[in-house]
């Protein structure tokens, strides 16, 4: 998880706490503290279930929207059947790539912003988990990043996270990344999928 999530989830029960909104504050802290315990109790496994990764999802959407003051839309879906506590991943692999959605492509587009996370099986019964936004898209992104600077650093650390795993444990989870576009050419968002094979 990011340092600089942290740093300004802190930043923003200071604000909260300065201006006098003493039940934001609480609620932002309770929500900030159960998800730092659900992640420092999970750093010491390589995996969790698929229901744990979800939980701590959902906590840190929750935070990232508070924080924003629901200026995105969000939901988590996972496709019906699916064994959540059978399906185990890497701690936290999901969650780079959320970031890098809503920090990228959500914060600066105009108007209406959607975030769509799902689960779901392939013929093959791999999991497989789709981040999708309609934001500005990679190219604008890169843009107004100072080219490229800062720009992705979610997206960076979950493709090294998945290229370790694959050397260390002879794996071959797959990622995919599609710039979607507009009937009229122009950017609207971006698809991650990641694959990852039983």
């Amino acid at each position: 998880m990011s340092p600089h999530f942290l740093f300004n989830a802190l930043n923003s029960i200071q604000e909260l706490i300065l201006t006098g909104n003493s039940d934001g504050a609480a609620m932002y802290l309770s929500k900030f503290s159960k998800l730092l315990r659900m992640v420092l109790t999970h750093s010491d496994h390589d995996i969790v279930s698929l229901r744990e990764e979800i939980g701590m999802l959902k906590l840190y959407l929750e935070l990232e929207s508070l924080r924003f003051y629901d200026t995105f839309e969000y939901n988590i879906e996972c496709e019906p059947g699916i064994d959540q506590d059978e399906y185990k991943l890497p701690t936290l692999l999901i969650q780079p790539f959320v970031e890098n959605a809503i920090w990228h492509g959500l914060l600066h587009k105009e108007g209406q912003r959607r975030l769509h996370i799902r689960f779901e099986t392939d013929t093959e019964e791999n999991l497989v988990c789709t981040v999708e936004d309609n934001g500005i898209g990679r190219e604008a992104a890169h843009k107004t990043n100072g080219n490229g600077r800062h720009a992705g650093k979610g997206m960076s650390t979950g493709i090294e996270r998945l290229q370790a795993l694959n050397s260390r444990h002879h794996q071959q989870n797959a990622l995919e990344i599609i710039d979607l576009t507009a009937a009229d050419g122009t950017a609207s968002g971006t698809k991650v999928r990641i694959k990852q094979l039983v």
